[in-house]
């Protein structure tokens, strides 16, 4: 980061502004190192062991504790569409999970699909919470499809998704 201090023209020291008068302008320019993309900017392949790394640390767990947690509290973690490939990974590989919080997360329909089908392969899951999800008609009818398979799934929640 450059911090720039902008001066009016032939300014000295003595004639900038005292504490108390009127302030100097500072405007603030972001360098980034050629080449160097900021974590945002990088584009993964949805389910690479590079997106999974970047998944579990966006929930601040690590995939082994991920998939033998019993409960996963994953609401309000700023999820989205891009982690619909890890959140189906998780569903299907974990065999000990029995409640999975992911309310207030915009995941959106395409990876509400991406739950829906995992979700047809976890027989341990009791308790789903996608409240706020966003998954939309795709992804709610991916999770009905689910349901048809997934005995053990006792509670969803899905209110104010649209």
């Amino acid at each position: 980061v450059v911090l720039t201090l902008q001066l009016p023209p032939r300014a000295t020291e003595s004639s900038l502004p005292s504490p108390s008068g009127p302030t100097a302008a500072f405007t603030m320019e972001e360098v980034k190192t050629p080449g160097a993309m900021e974590e945002e900017d990088k584009v993964y392949v949805p389910g690479s062991p590079e997106d999974l790394a970047r998944f579990f640390a966006k929930v601040k767990t690590t995939e082994s504790d991920a998939l033998s947690a019993k409960h996963l509290d994953w609401g309000w973690k700023v999820l989205g569409p891009e982690d619909g490939a890890a959140l189906a990974h998780v569903i299907s590989k974990n065999k000990t999970c029995i409640t999975l919080d992911l309310f207030v997360n915009e995941i959106f329909e395409e990876a509400g699909v991406a739950v829906g089908k995992a979700l047809a392969s976890n027989m341990v899951l009791k308790s789903l919470d996608l409240q706020q999800a966003q998954v939309g008609v795709p992804g709610a009818k991916a999770i009905a499809a689910a349901l048809k398979a997934n005995i053990p799934l006792m509670s969803l929640k899905m209110h104010y998704n649209h």
